[in-house]
C-alpha cells in the first residue's frame, strides 16, 4: 500500500464558525498579518491567506449559531489533495468499517470537494479538494498566488492541527483507519 493513499499534499483552507467575519478578520489581520482575499457581498464569509495558508470566517446563520453557543470554533478542516476521486474511492473502502453511523461520506454537489463528518464531539469536517477546486458555492478558487506578501510572513504552512475531545479513542481509531 502507498504511504499516502488519499493523495495528501497539505492543509488548507481551515474553516471558521464565528459571530462576526468581519470583526474575527480585523483580528486575524492585525495580530497574524494574514490578508483578506475574498469577503462575500453580504460579509459573512471571509477568506484569509497567509503565504500557503488560507483561513475561512463564516457567520452565515449557521455558523453563527455555533459559535454564539460554542465560541468561535474550527468546523472544517481543508485538506489538498492530488485527485478527488481517488481520494473519494479510498475513503469509500474506508468509510463502512464505521457501522456506529458516526463518520458520513458525501460529495459537495457544487465543487466536487469529498466530505467526512469525524466522530467527534462536535460537528467536525474534512473537506478533501483539489488545488483547483473551490472550496465552495460563492467562493472563488483559491490560489497560491493570490497575494504578494507584504511583509515577512509570520507563518508560511500549517503543519499539524490541533482537536479537543472527550472520545479519544474513537478519534484515534478513526484517524489510524483513514489515514
Amino acid at each position: 500500500m502507498s504511504d499516502n493513499p488519499l493523495g495528501i499534499k497539505r492543509f488548507g483552507p481551515v474553516v471558521f464558525s464565528v459571530q462576526n467575519s468581519e470583526k474575527q478578520a480585523l483580528r486575524f489581520y492585525k495580530y497574524l498579518g494574514m490578508k483578506k482575499v475574498f469577503s462575500s457581498p453580504s460579509e459573512d464569509m471571509v477568506v484569509l491567506q497567509q503565504s500557503d495558508v488560507f483561513f475561512l470566517l463564516d457567520s452565515r446563520p449557521t455558523a453563527r449559531a455555533r459559535a454564539q453557543k460554542q465560541g468561535n470554533v474550527i468546523s472544517e478542516i481543508g485538506i489538498r489533495v492530488e485527485s478527488a476521486d481517488v481520494t473519494a474511492r479510498e475513503l469509500e473502502k474506508r468509510v463502512p468499517r464505521f457501522s456506529d453511523g458516526a463518520v458520513e461520506l458525501s460529495r459537495c454537489k457544487e465543487t466536487g470537494a469529498v466530505l467526512l463528518k469525524a466522530p467527534h464531539d462536535g460537528e467536525v469536517f474534512f473537506r478533501f479538494l483539489e488545488d483547483e477546486q473551490p472550496l465552495c458555492s460563492g467562493v472563488p478558487t483559491l490560489s497560491l498566488a493570490t497575494t504578494d506578501q507584504e511583509k515577512t510572513p509570520l507563518f508560511q504552512r500549517i503543519d499539524h492541527i490541533v482537536t479537543n475531545t472527550q472520545k479519544i479513542a474513537p478519534m484515534v481509531a478513526f484517524f489510524e483507519e483513514l489515514f
